[in-house]
């Protein structure tokens, strides 16, 4: 019977954990080294209430948008209404904060292009 009892208590410890560190956010750090076709799209999701810094790279041109997620489509995103761009640019230095949650979507211009995404997302205070 006591086994159980501490069996249980683990579990209950354990889901209190995972359920604690989604609600308050975690640090992450998100580095990616693609290729992309002309025209070609990456994304990455960045959480509601974060603090973003890092950069973006490419050896040609890139459009790079943050844009919120489609209502509609669950891990779609919305190009439609962007939040923030930089358009045709080799190398972004990227430092802002997000109220809700968005997408950081990278677009290849008209070459094809190897991307570099050095980004690190950090939760805000108070959140």
């Amino acid at each position: 019977m006591r086994r159980n009892a501490a069996i249980v208590a683990l579990a209950a410890v354990l889901i209190g954990g995972i359920v604690a560190s989604f609600s308050t956010g975690s640090s992450t750090h998100i580095r990616d080294e693609i290729t992309l076709q002309p025209g070609g799209i990456a994304a990455e999701f960045i959480p509601a209430r974060h603090a973003v810094t890092g950069y973006a790279e490419g050896n040609c041109s890139l459009t790079i948008y943050l844009v919120p997620p489609n209502p509609n489509r669950f891990g779609d995103f919305d190009m439609e209404h962007p939040i923030m761009t930089w358009f045709n640019v080799r190398k972004v230095h990227l430092d802002f904060n997000t109220t809700d949650d968005a997408y950081l979507v990278i677009v290849a211009g008209n070459c094809s292009t190897r991307v570099v995404l050095d980004v690190k997302t950090y939760p805000l205070q108070g959140s």
